[in-house]
């Protein structure tokens, strides 16, 4: 039976793939390797609905970008689109484009599309995506460089090159690390928190049961997180998804003085965290101190 690498199919989601290493290491703006766990595990969809936009955007232009880079240098050849590459049967790979570049060498291409050139120098790509180039080329040891292809919108619509070339310590070091991950997946060793707001999403949805009667003590710091305003800002998902880490099933967490501080509740087909507590005005607690 053939594999099916298609992104999103159960083939796909169950190995370790160019566009999951970002996650798995921690260098990813939008997986975390928590949720990127759970994605292979099979407890979560690939596409979790977000970055919409930006992925019906690099569909529809992929071939535009390809297209671009083949005709800027006439001596490029391309070879195969989707070619898919494994590694063992635990790690895949499937880049825009096979090719044969104009020093003869073979090459993988990856068309990408961005809204900006935020985290693009002149010369290099974000961390994030030259980890996936890597393991692109740790899959196809045959090829010499992944060609990234980008269209940028701003700050003006414009084309620009980057090439990351094969460096085979670099990548036995990915390789190693990427599969210590993969076997944590198969024995069901979920890790830990990571500092990202995925975290609170992934939590809610992978651990849905709650205990009635269950109460969980949370850490005094953690309580003063939850309870300040400024954990309701940019930092309150990843202070929700520490508190039902540290929650478990239970229906209750409490303070060590014994004040309910929140609760979980049903929400849909997962649950949600409802602060019970008033707020704490550290700026009053200063005052009065």
């Amino acid at each position: 039976m053939s594999l099916d690498l298609t992104p999103g199919a159960a083939d796909w989601c169950a190995r370790v793939t160019a566009s999951k290493v970002a996650g798995i290491l921690g260098l990813s703006p939008w997986d975390s390797p928590l949720r990127t766990w759970h994605v292979m595990a099979g407890n979560l969809p690939a596409d979790d609905g977000n970055n919409a936009d930006a992925k019906a955007r690099g569909h529809y232009l992929e071939g535009g970008v390809l297209d671009w880079w083949l005709d800027q240098h006439p001596l490029r050849t391309e070879v195969q689109r989707q070619p898919s590459f494994t590694l063992g049967d635990w790690a895949a790979a499937t880049p825009d484009m096979l090719a044969t570049d104009s020093d003869g060498a073979t090459v993988l291409v990856d068309a990408k599309t961005a809204a900006t050139d935020d985290h693009w120098t002149d010369t290099e790509p974000p961390a994030y995506y030259v980890a996936s180039s890597l393991w692109q080329l740790a899959c196809a040891p045959e090829a010499s460089r992944v060609h990234l292809a980008v269209l940028f919108g701003r700050p003006r619509l414009s084309f620009r090159e980057y090439v990351v070339e094969r460096d085979d310590a670099i990548i036995a070091g990915l390789i190693d690390e990427c599969r210590t991950f993969y076997d944590t997946v198969e024995a069901g060793q979920e890790p830990g928190l990571s500092d990202m707001a995925c975290d609170y999403d992934v939590l809610r949805t992978v651990h849905p049961d709650i205990d009635r009667d269950g109460v969980a003590v949370l850490p005094d710091d953690l309580v003063t997180d939850f309870l300040t305003d400024a954990a309701h800002e940019k930092r309150a998902p990843i202070t929700k998804a520490a508190i039902l880490a540290a929650m478990g099933t239970a229906r209750l967490a409490k303070s060590s003085t014994g004040q309910t501080i929140a609760r979980r509740q049903p929400k849909g087909d997962a649950i949600t965290l409802v602060r019970v507590a008033p707020p704490i005005d550290l700026t009053e607690t200063e005052t009065a101190a």
